[in-house]
């Protein structure tokens, strides 16, 4: 069944997971900008723009980036 579970999750273009203060991507393609205010990501033929403070990237990887923040927004645009 997790063999299963984890071929679902990377079939898919990107997955976002919200926590408490942190946010995990999976399957990015880049980081298109990052400041005090906003972290930018480019998910293919999506962007994200997460808004907060505090912002800490805690864990990147070729496919995987794991943020620290206290979220105020999150929006996605093309």
């Amino acid at each position: 069944m997790f063999k299963s579970l984890i071929n679902y999750i990377k079939d898919k273009d990107y997955l976002i997971g919200i926590y408490n203060d942190e946010i995990y991507i999976y399957n990015y393609k880049n980081i298109i900008d990052i400041n005090n205010e906003y972290i930018k990501i480019n998910l293919g033929n999506k962007k994200v723009k997460i808004q907060g403070e505090n912002i800490c990237v805690k864990k990147l990887e070729n496919s995987e980036v794991l943020i620290k923040i206290d979220i105020k927004g999150l929006n996605f645009y093309e």
